[in-house]
């Protein structure tokens, strides 16, 4: 069985005091690190889909590496539309951080991949992230796949998100139509807990580690939900078992 984490837009600043809407995102993701730790000491793998950073500063992604550093367990990271993947990269490397993409464990394929977009709020996933997509489904059609992307690739029920959300998820899921190993998918960007099923792929979105959004709204809402993460075992055979806790 492997163990996984998701820990996703903690829209951390340079300043370790800065705030979004009112909430320390540092301080905030500090807790929730806390809160895993009691729940989930020692997962296998986290992944971190994204706006990880809100100003894409080198100190925000240090302020991180550091929060995460007591999990003892490889991260594997993607950007968001907030962050900036030249300087996560520099940032977010060596120790227990990879920018690696694809990674095979206890029987998994764990593929990432990069749908942001310089300078926009919605997603895309590029030819080349598609082909890469492709191959390294192909290179390993035994081990049931997760994907792990930022923007969702299918409507959340609000409007303002859905706008935003993964431009040409057709292409996406066209793909994995090709590779019937893929049993789910896990996004960011949406700020709340979300899961539907579609084309036989099971959808799971995380709470953000700071803000949550109000759901099934068509503006801009914020909720009063606590910060959260989600968790999941994957088992050999396919099935999944997955929850979200709030800290």
């Amino acid at each position: 069985m492997l163990s996984l984490v998701q820990i996703t837009d903690s829209h951390l600043f340079a300043d370790p005091h800065g705030r979004l809407k009112g909430v320390s995102t540092l301080d905030s993701l500090q807790a929730l690190i806390q809160h895993c730790q009691l729940r989930h000491p020692d997962p296998d793998l986290v992944l971190a889909t994204g706006d990880l950073s809100h100003d894409g500063s080198a100190a925000s992604y240090r302020h991180f590496a550091s929060a995460l550093d007591c999990l003892s367990a490889p991260v594997l990271w993607i950007p968001g539309n907030h962050d900036d993947v030249s300087i996560m990269q520099r940032q977010l490397s060596g120790d227990n951080f990879s920018a690696e993409r694809c990674r095979q464990a206890q029987g998994w394929n764990i593929i990432m991949l990069d749908t942001a977009v310089s300078g926009e709020e919605w997603g895309f996933l590029s030819v080349e992230e598609l082909a890469f997509l492709d191959e390294m489904l192909a290179n390993w059609p035994e081990y049931p796949a997760l994907i792990g992307l930022h923007h969702p690739p299918v409507a959340v029920g609000s409007s303002w998100l859905d706008n935003i959300g993964l431009s040409n998820a057709d292409e996406f899921f066209d793909v994995l139509d090709r590779h019937r190993q893929v049993r789910t998918a896990v996004f960011g960007h949406v700020h709340q807990a979300f899961e539907t099923r579609y084309r036989g792929i099971h959808l799971l979105a995380s709470p953000s580690s700071c803000i949550q959004f109000k759901p099934n709204e068509d503006a801009f809402m914020l909720d009063d939900a606590p910060a959260g993460y989600r968790w999941l075992r994957l088992h050999e055979s396919g099935r999944i078992e997955t929850g979200v806790d709030f800290a």
